[in-house]
Order: structure tokens, then sequence, then C-alpha cells
């Protein structure tokens, strides 16, 4: 599920891949990405896109990330119709009990 720079079946299916984001306080997917229970979200979570920016996105669904060996808590992610990229929150999954390790062209996390 995670995305080795450059990678020509990132650029083909993104909704198969997530990229680390150290900023992001939640996970944010793709509308096609596959979540494990996913219900559309009846109050609808607004995304900021930068700190600096009045462009927001409003949230469709809201479910499970299908990774197993993350925590439950972690593994939460809301989807969006306008995202271009997966985005998982670093700090949603180190403040659930995991280690982040970044790589040259990698991001690691454990449990």
């Amino acid at each position: 599920l995670f995305a080795e720079e450059d990678e020509p079946d990132e650029l083909l299916h993104p909704e198969k891949f997530i990229h680390p984001d150290t900023g992001a306080t939640d996970t944010c997917v793709l509308k096609n990405t596959k979540l494990i229970k996913e219900v559309p979200t009846k109050s609808h979570n607004t995304l900021r896109i930068g700190s600096c920016s009045n462009h927001t996105l409003q949230s469709i669904a809201k479910g499970k990330l299908p990774l197993p060996s993350l925590p439950e808590e972690a593994a939460a992610a809301h989807k969006f119709s306008d995202m271009k990229i997966n985005l998982l929150s670093v700090s949603k999954a180190c403040d659930n009990g995991c280690v982040g390790v970044f790589r040259e062209k990698r991001y690691v996390y454990q449990q």
C-alpha cells in the first residue's frame, strides 16, 4: 500500500497507494480507494488545503484502511471526492502506538 517514488503503478492506480503526511491530522483518501466498513458521512468533515488557503474539500465517506497491522484508531480514514493522492496521517499513527521510519524511497511503520 506504500509507494516508492516515481513508481509506474502508482501513476496508473493512485487509489492503491498511500503517502505519509507529517502535517495531516487525519488520514484522507481518494473516492475510489477501498476501505473496510465504509459508510457515507452524514455530517461532512471539511479538509482545508494548506494553512493559508481558503480551498476546502468535503468528505463523502469514512472507514478503515485495509492494513491489519495498523491499530484501529490509526486506520480510520476519510474519503474525499477531489483528492489527488491518498495521505496517511503520520501523527495519528504515532499517537496510536506506531513508530514511523522514513527511508530514502519508502516510509515504514511498525507497532
